[in-house]
Order: structure tokens, then sequence, then C-alpha cells
């Protein structure tokens, strides 16, 4: 994921948000409008656009692994990381 948000975002620094945009969209743990409303109101001065462009690259991303994995969630967090 680190590679993903320098390559696509530009900033690696967001991989932490990329990363919760997957875990969202893999496990529908929170909705993907409840986490962009999340950035919005906790991200750094100056850092909100970039930061739901990660949420938002997240979300594509973990759809096609959910996709993959025919929505099963995973014995372990692991396993998911492999993909």
């Amino acid at each position: 994921l680190y590679s993903l948000a320098a390559e696509k975002i530009g900033v690696p620094q967001t991989m932490n948000i990329l990363s919760l945009g997957a875990l969202a969209a893999i496990t529908g743990i929170v909705s993907p409008a409840a986490l962009r409303k999340a950035v919005k109101n906790r991200a750094p001065k100056g850092t909100t656009e970039i930061n739901l462009k990660a949420v938002e690259l997240g979300l594509r991303r973990g759809k096609s692994i959910a996709e993959k994995m025919n929505r099963k969630r995973p014995e372990k967090i692991s396993r998911l990381l492999q993909m």
C-alpha cells in the first residue's frame, strides 16, 4: 500500500488513510460516506483533499480485493495483505 500511495497519490504518508478505505470496502465495518465524513472532520488543515483522494483509492482497491474474495472474510488479516 505504501507504493500505491506513493505512485497514485504522490504522498506515501497517505497510506494509512488508503488502508482505511480498503478495510472499509472489504469488511463493510463503516460506510464509505461515514469514512469520508470522518476524514473531512479530522484531517489536518490543508490535507483534506489529498486524504479524500486516498480514501477513494482505498475504497476502489478494497472493492477489487473483496470481489476476488467473493465477499468472504479472510481468516487472518495477513491473508488479506497478501492479495
